[in-house]
């Protein structure tokens, strides 16, 4: 991966590893928007949509990550669903959020994160909850 291209993969991947290396209340898999077409629920699904160059030229980006938290309704009430979903969201308020999304080894760096916002759904009996996340980051040599 270069310094400029792939800034949505090494953005995909730090936040997978980010949360991937948290201890949750219940037992997610933890996986990339590409990786995620069979895949054992519960699950949280990491997915940089979109990054826009911030200024244009500079190497920094700000990019839009969507976290998908996805459970089967028939083994999760809902409101134990949203309990899990605002697990997830608090993730991305902690303090240290940012530095510990920050990778050496997908050569991504993230200066700071914004919460957007959160929805849920309910899909072909699965809970879905969108956490939209807002990223102000670039890729590091």
């Amino acid at each position: 991966m270069s310094y400029v291209n792939s800034i949505l993969l090494k953005a995909q991947r730090s936040v997978r590893d980010y949360l991937a290396a948290r201890s949750w209340t219940f037992s997610p898999t933890v996986t990339g928007g590409a990786d995620s077409v069979t895949i054992k629920l519960p699950a949280i699904i990491c997915d940089c949509v979109s990054a826009q160059t911030d200024p244009p030229g500079t190497g920094n980006w700000t990019a839009q990550m969507t976290v998908l938290l996805r459970e089967n309704a028939d083994d999760t009430v809902l409101d134990l669903h949203l309990q899990h979903a605002g697990e997830v969201a608090d993730a991305f308020s902690e303090s240290t959020a940012a530095a510990s999304i920050t990778s050496t080894v997908n050569k991504f760096g993230c200066y700071f994160l914004i919460l957007r916002s959160m929805n849920y759904l309910l899909v072909d009996r699965s809970w879905e909850s969108r956490i939209q996340v807002e990223l102000r980051c670039g890729g590091t040599t």
